[in-house]
């Protein structure tokens, strides 16, 4: 259900509340309940006899509860959840009478917290908050975007450092503090430099070492493997990996290594047959 629904039955059952109804309950026949077009959630359940609630001339429904006399006395109601329980059954949650006096009390010490923290009088917390967040976007949207001209840089960094075996490209290096969306994303920017390319990458973010190796669809089609790669460099990390003929990487616990790992690569492009470099 969506806030403005669950909005319009929260105001509908606190008008009634505060309409003073009279809350009848009494037994009757289930034809009775029937014909007076009572609730019944549980339909297969009920005997000959059932407990029928009235609510003014609002409400009829079979229930067999402790109830008040009068719906003056729930006080108020405060919806706090609502979810589905069956095909075409809702149910909602809410609070009544001293829980939701606590409810609001405590709600409203949140509200003073916050406007508290952020200075900010309770009338214009919105708005405030609003503006944070959009601050935060605006902040958030800026800084990808300086991390994509600095990986951009950093993929030409080992772009000019290519290894060539018999027409295909390697391009192996390290990229300080890069996660593995980060390593992939300049694996792509270097893939698609020729038809034929490999791309080993490491790095050591939050302290452990990381290595992605990348191929191209034409170099994948020629034989290479970047799982096989993979699986050959990671113990020098004393790390484990694996993954796709085209896209794999490995975590490791040993980056001091590393340099290693793009040593032992160029030796993997000779053995498969490739050339020199």
């Amino acid at each position: 259900m969506s806030e403005k629904e669950l909005g319009e039955i929260e105001g509908l059952i606190n008008e009634k509340i505060l309409q003073n109804q009279p809350v009848r309950a009494f037994e009757t026949t289930i034809d009775y309940a029937k014909k007076a077009g009572a609730l019944m959630f549980f339909a297969e359940k009920y005997g000959q006899f059932v407990r029928l609630v009235e609510i003014g001339n609002f409400s009829k429904e079979l229930c067999g509860g402790v109830h008040v006399h009068n719906s003056s006395e729930v006080g108020f109601l405060k919806i706090i959840s609502e979810s589905g329980i069956g095909a075409n059954t809702r149910r909602i949650e809410a609070l009544t009478g001293e829980q939701f006096l606590k409810y609001t009390r405590e709600l409203n010490s949140e509200i003073d917290k916050v406007s508290g923290i952020l200075d900010i009088p309770r009338d214009r917390l919105t708005d405030a908050v609003q503006a944070q967040t959009d601050l935060v976007k605006e902040q958030a949207s800026e800084l990808a975007k300086l991390k994509t001209v600095k990986l951009a840089k950093e993929a030409e960094r080992i772009a000019a450092q290519v290894d060539s075996f018999d027409g295909i490209s390697l391009y192996a290096g390290q990229v300080p503090n890069a996660d593995a969306n980060a390593l992939r994303t300049m694996a792509d920017q270097l893939r698609a430099k020729a038809s034929k390319v490999a791309v080993v990458l490491g790095s050591d973010k939050g302290g452990k070492a990381l290595i992605l190796v990348a191929a191209t669809p034409a170099l994948v089609k020629a034989g290479f493997s970047a799982n096989s790669m993979i699986k050959k460099v990671a113990p020098i990390i004393d790390g484990v990996g694996g993954g796709r003929p085209d896209l794999a990487q490995a975590g490791g616990k040993d980056f001091e290594n590393m340099a290693k790992v793009f040593t032992e690569a160029k030796k993997y492009m000779r053995e498969m047959g490739q050339g020199d470099s």
